[in-house]
């Protein structure tokens, strides 16, 4: 952890982070992620899901906000408004022919193939180099952030990386062990407001 006296960017994974187990978005995580948007901070949702299932999400937030999608193949810029178009700042696609080739060849094998869960049984296969610390970084040299001046909260294995590049990580209280031991702090669950809970916590300390 590296001391700064404000970030200027903060990343949210999704699914077991800011949503709750049956995936809805808590009232007290959605007011103080407004209240942090509304400092001028950058928040960010870093997700498996695509650009089309993060509208819900940012809709239900009542923000403008940037997304890190596909684990950190995609990366767009996303409205509250369902109407308004999604707009791509960097794409890295996964050629079809190698992504059919990765999956036969571990059918035939029987195994499910090499990649990262972001849920227990949820297997990302993307283009090597892809990650969301990789997005991350590339986000942040395009708006002039720098690492240390990030803060990222997540709960899985995909989310790792990125919690190790920022300037403060913090893991949920739902997090398996290998990622708490990782993060700097570790707040509450998601099913218990954990990233209020972190938010308020950074606010306290100075880091927002």
């Amino acid at each position: 952890m590296r001391k700064i006296r404000r970030a200027r960017l903060l990343v949210i994974d999704v699914d077991g982070t800011l949503l709750t187990d049956d995936y809805r978005l808590m009232a007290a995580t959605r007011t103080a992620v407004q209240q942090v948007s509304a400092q001028g901070v950058q928040v960010v949702l870093a997700s498996a899901r695509s650009a089309r299932a993060l509208h819900s999400i940012m809709g239900a937030l009542r923000i403008m906000g940037l997304a890190i999608c596909y684990t950190g193949a995609l990366t767009c810029r996303i409205s509250p408004d369902p109407h308004m178009p999604t707009e791509v700042m960097m794409e890295q696609r996964m050629n079809l022919s190698s992504a059919n080739d990765v999956l036969n060849n571990a059918l035939e094998r029987g195994i499910s193939s090499r990649g990262q869960f972001s849920l227990a049984h949820y297997l990302e296969i993307t283009h090597q180099g892809v990650d969301k610390a990789t997005a991350l970084l590339a986000l942040g040299q395009q708006l002039g952030i720098t690492p240390a001046e990030m803060v990222a909260v997540g709960d899985g294995e995909n989310d790792l990386a990125m919690l190790r590049l920022v300037g403060l990580g913090i893991a949920m209280g739902n997090a398996p062990p290998s990622v708490q031991t990782a993060a700097d702090w570790v707040t509450d669950t998601n099913n218990r407001d954990g990233v209020a809970i972190a938010i308020e916590r950074l606010q306290a300390t100075g880091w927002l």
